[in-house]
């Protein structure tokens, strides 16, 4: 029995009508609580059938929207709608998925924050919407990326650090589905690891990853050391200046006149501006002291 009402067509339990699902497709939603999964059910068992139409996307008979309601008509053997809408690419249709599920009022934080780095991760990678073809350059990566953060920050009205760090989110969970199959579930319901925990535990091996998401705390990361910074001082010797003898510490001392004189004499006057006086009666009396030495020295001193 069809009705075409509303451009939505109701169609009785049948195999052959079901909407295909897309294991891509599927994988972008988080999965629901059990608490939702139940009282889902339990509205449906009431109405006797799926009362909100499920969204296919028409060209590829692919299901877009309601496959928790798909799964729960073909174990009861219930009736559903569809609603069929028309994209022009695979894209289209994700991206329609996506905004789907952002304007959903009963998601939990837990949820949209995987929803949100799903999104941002495939919007930043090589494929995704925020790409276009040519971007072999590290340079256009970045700009491509840094054009991803501030599109779904946009999108979902968060800040730049808050979309990057649920990306990282996101990814994290894809990693430890190895390690523990069930952390998607336990994420969501927000009984489960923390966020940081499931970060840090998809950057541990297989072993510590399982301790960490069993409450223990991730191992220290070593500090990298710095390189000393060589400076001037270092490769003149003006630090172990007092240590020397004195015909080496007077070299020292010249060297460190002569090095003060070169950067001087690279200052354009011109640029001093209203300080230009001061620094030339700054520099006229500093020769004067210098004169009064070198006269000492070469022993002209009266």
């Amino acid at each position: 029995m069809n009705d075409q009402s509303m451009g939505r067509t109701e169609r009785t339990v049948n195999p052959s009508a079901y909407p295909l699902v897309d294991p891509e497709f599927a994988a972008l939603l988080p999965p629901l609580t059990s608490d939702q999964k139940a009282g889902l059910e339990k509205l449906i068992v009431a109405a006797g059938r799926i009362t909100h139409p499920l969204a296919v996307w028409a060209e590829e008979r692919l299901l877009v929207d309601g496959h928790n309601r798909l799964e729960i008509a073909t174990r009861l053997g219930l009736g559903f709608r569809t609603e069929e809408l028309s994209f022009p690419s695979r894209e289209a249709a994700i991206e329609w998925i996506f905004a789907n599920q952002r304007d959903r009022r009963n998601l939990t934080p837990d949820q949209l924050a995987l929803v949100m780095g799903r999104h941002y991760n495939r919007t930043k990678k090589p494929g995704g919407s925020g790409w276009r073809k040519g971007h072999d350059d590290q340079n256009e990566r970045r700009a491509a990326e840094g054009s991803a953060d501030e599109r779904i920050a946009e999108k979902y009205g968060v800040s730049l650090p808050t979309v990057r760090r649920n990306g990282r989110l996101a990814a994290a969970v894809e990693t430890l589905k190895a390690v523990d199959p069930e952390i998607e579930q336990k994420v969501v319901t927000g009984k489960g690891p923390t966020r940081k925990a499931v970060i840090a535990a998809a950057e541990a091996g297989p072993e510590e990853a399982k301790a960490i998401l069993a409450g223990a705390s991730p191992a220290p990361k070593p500090k990298r050391e710095k390189a000393a910074k060589e400076t001037l001082a270092d490769r003149r010797g003006f630090k172990r200046l007092p240590l020397r003898e004195a015909s080496e510490r007077a070299e020292a001392a010249v060297m460190m006149l002569e090095t003060a004189l070169e950067g001087i004499g690279d200052i354009n006057p011109e640029r001093l501006n209203g300080e230009r006086q001061a620094f030339a009666e700054r520099l006229c009396k500093a020769a004067h002291s210098l004169n009064r030495m070198t006269k000492a020295w070469k022993g002209d001193a009266k």
